[in-house]
């Protein structure tokens, strides 16, 4: 018989606006994945949809309203937490869209810069090769999607 397996559930969005997908660079202050760059997301909350959290946190990280299209990657990794532990969890990435205009609202404690990226700058972006993979997968499978819903 095999084991159950616990993991909190994190989202991402890949979202794209005019046919540019959007990173942002984590603060350097926080525990998980300082000064890294990464796709808007986070942790589902209790009883919270994986489309109404992806939602959520888009609008919070960025001010933006988003559209939530399919799912296109998933993976298990170890969330750091403080004092060198960490959780398990499950990342789902989604498809994503906005009609938002403008630069995205950052709260510096969470986030200190955006970029938004065209096919040609990803393949030379400075992210952690975890990242360029989705970000590659992201920009790949977005060819077929609508991003103007």
């Amino acid at each position: 018989m095999s084991r159950n397996q616990r993991a909190e559930v994190c989202v991402k969005g890949a979202l794209f606006r005019d046919g540019r997908l959007l990173l942002l660079k984590r603060s350097p202050t926080l525990t998980a994945f300082p000064s890294s760059w990464d796709m808007p997301g986070g942790h589902v909350e209790w009883g919270e949809s994986l489309t109404h959290a992806l939602r959520r946190e888009i609008r919070e990280e960025t001010g933006f309203a988003a559209v939530v299209g399919r799912p296109f990657w998933t993976e298990f990794f170890d969330y750091p937490l403080a004092g060198g532990r960490s959780v398990r969890s499950i990342e789902i990435d989604f498809f994503c869209a906005t009609r938002s205009g403008g630069a995205p609202r950052l709260d510096p404690r969470e986030h200190t810069r955006f970029a938004w990226l065209s096919k040609y700058d990803a393949r030379s972006f400075p992210a952690p090769t975890a990242v360029r993979a989705i970000i590659r997968r992201a920009i790949a499978g977005h060819a077929g999607e609508d991003d103007s819903s």
